[in-house]
């Protein structure tokens, strides 16, 4: 990002120091944010991963139906729950973490609900059908399976609270309020599975950033420079865009901004494919512009110079990386959760 190569990451003071704004002219009005397209996955438009997701969940659907017996059918179940949670919910958890407006919201928000209440439905009928598979002369293969898919349902469950409560599927429901769901993810902080742990490790911050003190978020947060880990990467990567925008809430413009070019110095080593670089670096542009227009709308009106700075950045950013929007996408999660339980069929 050539405009922000020297800018030092050092800065504290406001934009008005920069000699660079004293000759900047006030705009006729703050350019419009773009509403980027989330990346394609499997070589798909968002269009044909719907399609590709809804008939892997009619499958499995029928398998859960055609389950011989009470271990075939909690196996079957929570292998419906997971890709349900894992992969449907994806694109509106994305999409609402980088706050991108999209054509379908209200479709989508009543879609996700329904999603999100049959995942909670799938893992307790799953949870009933292992505590009738239990017998004394169980063997101990099919004893051992039972005890990890109770595991499994257990941490399906903490997931299923968490994303009901961030995308605020249910706001009537104290049991899901995002405190109590943050506090549902904390076990799985240490989950001997990586994906598991980074993944909780997000929800949790995600739900914590919904208090009104962003105190609590930041402190659960591993500094933005620190190395991605090899599991749950693309976690850490949205993570690190989470601390700097809380920083913005916070009021530290000038540090977020800072941060997020560390971040962007950063990337080629984190993602190996150069797709991958790309809607990394147009994620990062993208938030970037989020933090330049909240630092131009906290400025009071007198201020006009720092206020046609923001602007101005705002302007290149979009002629930098989204003057073509549609063919422009940015990093989407993939899955919201890691999957448990992957299904043979």
């Amino acid at each position: 990002m050539g405009f922000l190569a020297a800018w030092s990451p050092t800065l504290a003071k406001p934009p008005s120091a920069n000699p660079e704004m004293a000759t900047a002219v006030e705009p006729a009005a703050f350019p419009p944010l773009p509403q980027p397209k989330l990346s394609p996955l499997e070589g798909a438009d968002e269009a044909e991963n719907r399609r590709k997701v809804a008939a892997r969940i009619s499958e499995l659907g029928d398998a859960v139906a055609k389950a011989d017996g009470p271990l075939a059918k909690a196996e079957h179940s929570l292998a419906l729950a997971n890709l349900i949670l894992a992969r449907e919910l994806e694109a509106v958890c994305t999409a609402r973490f980088l706050r991108i407006t999209r054509d379908n919201d209200a479709e989508e928000g009543g879609a996700a609900r329904a999603a999100a209440t049959r995942a909670a439905t799938l893992i307790d009928d799953a949870r009933a059908a292992l505590t009738a598979a239990e017998t004394p002369e169980a063997p101990d293969e099919a004893a051992a399976r039972q005890r990890e898919l109770h595991q499994h349902a257990q941490t399906l469950a903490a997931f299923a609270g968490a994303l009901a409560a961030y995308l605020q599927l249910d706001n009537t429901d104290a049991a899901h309020s995002p405190r109590r769901a943050a506090s549902d993810l904390s076990p799985l902080l240490e989950d001997a599975d990586a994906d598991v742990a980074n993944a909780a490790a997000f929800w949790r911050a995600c739900l914590r950033a919904m208090d009104a003190d962003p105190e609590a978020a930041l402190s659960a947060l591993d500094p933005v420079v620190s190395d991605l880990p090899t599991e749950g990467a693309r976690y850490a990567f949205f993570s690190r865009l989470l601390r700097c925008r809380l920083l913005t809430a916070r009021g530290a413009e000038s540090t977020s901004l800072a941060l997020l070019m560390q971040v962007e110095e950063r990337v080629n080593d984190w993602f190996k494919a150069e797709s991958d670089r790309q809607e990394a670096m147009r994620t990062i542009a993208f938030v970037q512009m989020q933090v330049l227009r909240s630092w131009h709308d906290r400025l009071p009106p007198e201020q006009s110079q720092e206020r046609s700075w923001c602007a101005g950045r705002v302007a290149r950013l979009r002629d930098d990386y989204f003057a073509a929007p549609d063919s422009a996408p940015v990093m989407r999660l993939g899955e919201a959760i890691p999957i448990l339980v992957p299904s043979a069929n």
